[in-house]
């Protein structure tokens, strides 16, 4: 029996991005997706992948510049738009604001609305730029061993320290403030405008359990405005396209169609997988799935030590995020001046922090906070809809998605002219995501992208990728630097084999 060095389980973005990245190396890698195509949350379970419309994740911004010209993604067809998307915010009253990579523009349009606001913009951007590098390196490396600290793990975080020290006194102390802040507080100190601040405020909030107000929610929107560079052309689909051809051209075996019922763990050590009744050897396994999935379901409970078990157990993996489907008979046409391809609502702090009320009590909201991304040549609308939570206190029935659907049309009515009529539509709950992905809770990133699940994710203890079993290591959105489209935690959790 043949055995490879590594077996990689989750054919999503993160693990062909391992498995590439492996093979280059010169590693033998198998890969198994259990769906009947790779790409995962990239490219959910009704889209193509030619590129023609998007999956459940689809905000390709954060795919990490370096890990594109590593893996040579760009010999394989990828394409960047060079350029960061512009987003539409839209408010109730008809108004919008495009808000787009062109900061000097961009702050001319904001004084439409406000002058304190478009003089406060231009100084706002410049923070990030000056803060971008020291974030940029927290996220893009390896998280130095906490738990046994040696001369190496001491350069880490004295380069760690230094860098912080270079923002200059002024500057660091002002990070030191701010991130830990709640990012309605901080966006107060800069702006007037409501949806302006509530506009940039939303990507804080995606797939977590909270609010505005909610503390450490600052934190998010920094890294987010900070990381958040230009977008892949096609989208999540094409993304995946890229990462198939690479991942083929080093030599990865992809097996679809493969669903792992468990880990095999010996002496303490993962050697392998079982997938039904056979088993394939490995030096080294690697899940890009869930920590969850991974080490409650598929290694066995006598393998588990208590400590691990418990710091799985209250890992907070709440889904809060539906994706709602919209085809339309002919373009739909936003209110308002702004054009483009993803729009965002809002409107103010309080509305967004009623929204989020509805989850606390295991209600969807009656006006949820939407994502909103143009494809199919502007007839189709697919919807990030937030505050709609996997342990509905109803159920996700056909009844409660209805409704929930019912509720992103009458938001969506504030912001579109109603020329064009709905032709067809599809609710995607966080049930839907559990159960078609195998992720606890339905959370798009694996688990929350709270303070302390996010600086040592998933927890301390397995920050480095490997897990309590030997062998055994995360590959996913669960492990660091998080969860959306970044291929981060797959490129890094490779690199420490």
């Amino acid at each position: 029996m043949s055995v490879y060095d590594v077996i990689v389980i989750g054919a999503g973005h993160n693990g062909l991005t391992a498995a590439a990245a492996l093979a280059k190396r010169g590693k033998s890698v198998l890969l198994l997706e259990k769906q009947s195509k790779p790409g995962g949350l990239a490219i959910g379970p009704s889209s193509a992948t030619d590129g023609s419309s998007v999956g459940v994740l689809y905000d390709t911004s954060t795919v990490r510049t370096a890990i594109i010209e590593d893996l040579g993604l760009e010999q394989h067809g990828l394409e960047r738009t060079g350029m960061r998307v512009p987003v539409v915010l839209l408010g109730r009253e008809g108004t919008s604001l495009l808000l787009s990579g062109n900061n000097k523009e961009t702050s001319e349009r904001i004084g439409a609305f406000s002058q304190k606001d478009a003089a406060a913009y231009l100084k706002f951007r410049a923070f990030i730029d000056k803060i971008t590098p020291l974030l940029s390196g927290l996220m893009n490396e390896v998280p130095p061993n906490v738990k046994d600290i040696g001369l190496k793990e001491l350069w880490t975080l004295g380069k760690k320290a230094l860098s912080l020290k270079m923002l200059g006194n002024e500057t660091m102390l002002e990070f030191l403030r701010i991130a830990p802040m709640c990012v309605a507080d901080y966006l107060n100190e800069w702006f007037e405008t409501d949806f302006l601040k509530a506009g940039l405020a939303a990507p804080a909030l995606y797939g977590s359990f909270t609010g505005p107000w909610s503390a450490g929610t600052n934190l998010n929107f920094l890294l987010h405005e900070c990381l958040a560079k230009e977008e892949v052309k096609g989208g999540g689909p094409a993304l995946i396209n890229a990462l198939v051809k690479t991942a083929e051209s080093n030599g990865v075996e992809i097996r679809t169609g493969s669903t792992v019922t468990n880990i095999v763990v010996e002496g303490g050590r993962a050697t392998g997988v079982m997938i039904g009744a056979e088993k394939i050897a490995a030096k080294a396994v690697m899940s890009s799935c869930s920590p969850k999935q991974t080490m409650l379901e598929w290694i066995t409970p006598a393998e588990v030590n208590y400590h691990t078990e418990v710091q799985l157990n209250v890992l907070r993996s709440r889904g809060t995020t539906a994706i709602v489907s919209m085809s339309f008979d002919t373009v739909v046409q936003f209110r308002g001046e702004g054009q483009g391809m993803v729009y965002r609502t809002g409107n103010s702090f309080d509305e967004m922090e009623r929204a989020f009320d509805s989850s606390k009590y295991r209600e969807f909201s009656e006006k949820p906070l939407l994502e909103i991304r143009v494809c199919a040549e502007g007839k189709t609308l697919n919807i990030l809809t937030h505050y709609a939570p996997f342990d509905l206190k109803s159920g996700w029935s056909d009844q409660a998605k209805a409704g929930l659907l019912d509720n992103v049309r009458a938001e969506l009515s504030f912001y579109i002219n109603g020329q064009a009529t709905e032709v067809d539509s599809e609710v995607i709950s966080p049930l839907d995501i559990e159960q078609e992905y195998g992720i606890p809770g339905g959370h798009i990133y694996h688990a929350e992208h709270a303070i302390d699940q996010l600086i040592t994710r998933p927890f301390p203890s397995f920050m480095q990728y490997e897990t309590s079993i030997s062998g055994l290591y995360l590959c996913g959105s669960g492990a660091h630097p998080g969860g959306g489209l970044t291929c981060a935690p797959g490129f890094l959790a490779a690199s420490v084999l």
